[in-house]
């Protein structure tokens, strides 16, 4: 009996490194996409629900559904929200990390100082004249500009060099915010 696995060529062991090499590749490059795309998911998702939470805070201050307490409480929140998703989002990709944080410290002052906010401080809801409404308006539409901004970027961005990226990862996982 000749067996013919002792008949290979030179010719077909280079085609089967080739195709081991092929298949190699193939899997690994999967694999990065496959992760990429997950970590960008996830920053999307996180920073939609930011976008949602906003909303219903929108929807309940121009209803006056809220008391100046549960403002603060909501606000103070999302601010950490941000300062954490976006400093993790600045590491992973080349994106300014400060932009929707910075809109929303801006909101949040207005708010906070608002005569109508601290006259009714006490009070079981505050309720908005219609022109502080129209400036809540104003803040919730760069806020909703922000974010779409910020989904688009994490959406077309490139992921930083992936030594930098594992380190300023690391630091951040070890990062408090105040």
């Amino acid at each position: 009996m000749d067996f013919i696995f002792w008949k290979v060529t030179f010719g077909d062991c280079i085609a089967l490194i080739s195709l081991a090499v092929t298949i190699w590749i193939a899997i690994i490059v999967q694999g990065n996409f496959t992760q990429s795309r997950y970590i960008r998911e996830h920053f999307i998702k996180e920073i939609t629900q930011i976008r949602d939470d906003y909303r219903g805070l929108f929807a309940q201050l121009y209803t006056n559904q809220l008391s100046a307490k549960d403002i603060k409480n909501r606000l103070k929140i999302l601010s950490i929200r941000l300062q954490s998703i976006e400093a993790f989002i600045e590491a992973y990709y080349q994106i300014d990390g400060e932009k929707i944080y910075n809109i929303h410290s801006e909101f949040q002052k207005f708010l906070t100082s608002e005569d109508e906010f601290n006259c009714q401080f006490s009070n079981e809801y505050i309720i908005f004249s219609n022109q502080t409404q129209t400036k809540i308006q104003k803040h919730q539409g760069n806020i909703t500009h922000e974010i779409t901004k910020r989904i688009i970027d994490i959406n077309s961005s490139k992921e930083k060099n992936r030594f930098r990226r594992k380190k300023s990862i690391s630091e951040l996982t070890s990062l408090k915010i105040d």
